[in-house]
Formats: C-alpha cells, sequence, structure tokens
C-alpha cells in the first residue's frame, strides 16, 4: 500500500506493509528541518498502548542534501521524529490498516500458491521417477544392468535402460 499524506514538512510517501508497520519517506524531494535540507526515511510500529513509534535509533534517518558523510543533528533528527510520529498518528485510520493487512495476507496467499504450485511440479517430477525406477525394478537382470552411476540415473530418469 503506497500513498502520500500530508505533514508540516510537505507530503511524505508511506508503505503500510501490514496493520502494524509503516515505512515514511520522502521522495525526489527533499524536506526542510531547522533550515536545513534532508532526504528523510522512518519506520513506525503501532505500540502496544495504540500509538506509533520507532523501534530504534536507526530507523528514523537523515541525510542532508549537500553533504552526505555530515552529522545530522539530535535536534533535526527529533524534530522530523516527533512531527512525523505525531502526525501519522493522527492521519491512519482503523480502514487504512485493515486495508494494509488485507493486502499483506492477499500477498501471503498468492506466495504459498505459488509455493504449492511449485511443489507439486517437484512432486509429480519425484512420483515419475519412482515409476520409472520401479519399472527398471521389474526387469531387472544382469543384462540390463547400467555400466556406471551415471547411466544408472540417466535410466531412472528416462525409464529405460539403454
Amino acid at each position: 500500500m503506497n500513498n502520500t499524506f500530508n505533514t508540516p514538512f510537505g507530503p511524505l510517501r508511506y508503505s503500510l506493509t501490514d496493520a502494524c508497520h509503516v515505512y515514511i519517506a520522502t521522495d525526489e524531494d527533499y524536506i526542510l528541518i531547522n533550515g536545513v535540507s534532508y532526504h528523510a526515511t522512518i519506520h513506525l510500529y503501532r505500540q502496544a498502548d495504540g500509538k506509533w513509534d520507532v523501534r530504534n535509533y536507526n530507523e528514523c534517518y537523515l541525510a542532508r542534501e549537500h553533504a552526505q558523510m555530515r552529522n545530522v543533528s539530535d535536534a533535526a533528527r527529533n524534530k522530523f521524529r516527533n512531527t512525523v510520529t505525531e502526525t501519522w498518528s493522527n492521519f491512519v485510520t482503523d480502514e487504512i490498516r485493515v486495508e494494509a493487512e488485507a493486502e499483506r495476507l492477499d500477498k501471503a496467499e498468492n506466495s504459498i500458491l505459488s509455493d504449492i504450485k511449485d511443489a507439486e511440479q517437484v512432486l509429480a517430477g519425484a512420483r515419475k521417477e519412482l515409476s520409472n525406477a520401479r519399472a527398471l525394478a521389474k526387469d531387472l537382470s544382469v543384462e540390463n544392468l547400467p555400466t556406471n552411476s551415471y547411466d544408472s540415473a540417466l535410466a531412472i530418469a528416462k525409464g529405460s535402460y539403454s
């Protein structure tokens, strides 16, 4: 679920990965915090009390527009974190969270169905090899023994010794 919501810094893009996690970021544009331009991202998690916040310090990331290696001030980081956390908490609704969780479950279902299809194909191949091996075992005699292990594996795959 990718959308935008308005903040005091301007619109930010958000992606709810499930009902309790959201990734929020600037797009190509930079935001202005305390007179400095930043690219910003933050991961917020719904807490037990219903509030949203980061789990740790590194989940709120700011990068200066023209100074990749310069440190970001704690004041800028805290202002971004506090403002976005409050704005997000006021913006997000149960309907948005339900939609995000439904989308996550739909993706999970599709992934599982794809895994089942792949497993069924592997199983069908294994059943064919088993059938071929059983057919070969019925006709086993000294005259049709393979001469090496490669020929043996090939014969099982083909269903006959040649």
